[in-house]
């Protein structure tokens, strides 16, 4: 097998593939939530919102907050439950809320933690 037939193996199962995105369906009060996995970009802008300038530390309200307003969707369509204006609402949820719930769903499908967002 030549290189480049090796290469364009290895480029047809990774950037020429299909983006297959997980989603996890999650019960708020009867209600449910499309928690989607992100691309490493939507990831990176939500990351990169997070950033105290200042400090050059991750706010970790900010990044959770941010996170949500990214993931979450309307089960089964592409319209995205909160808005950058809910920003202040989502963060002064109550802690074990619905804020945290998401985050947790989040956490799973982006193999990422406050942990991870500490170390950077």
């Amino acid at each position: 097998m030549s290189s480049n037939s090796v290469r364009d193996k290895i480029r047809a199962a990774t950037v020429g593939s299909k983006k297959q995105y997980r989603k996890e369906l999650v019960e708020l009060e009867g209600a449910q939530v499309e928690v989607r996995q992100l691309s490493l970009l939507e990831r990176r802008d939500y990351m990169s919102a997070s950033l105290d300038k200042e400090s050059n530390s991750v706010d970790l309200l900010k990044l959770q907050v941010n996170a949500i307003i990214s993931s979450c969707y309307v089960p089964g369509t592409d319209e995205k439950v909160f808005e950058d204006t809910d920003e202040k609402a989502i963060g002064n949820s109550i802690t074990g809320g619905y804020a945290d719930t998401l985050w947790e769903a989040i956490q799973r499908l982006s193999n990422f933690s406050v942990d991870d967002a500490k170390k950077n």
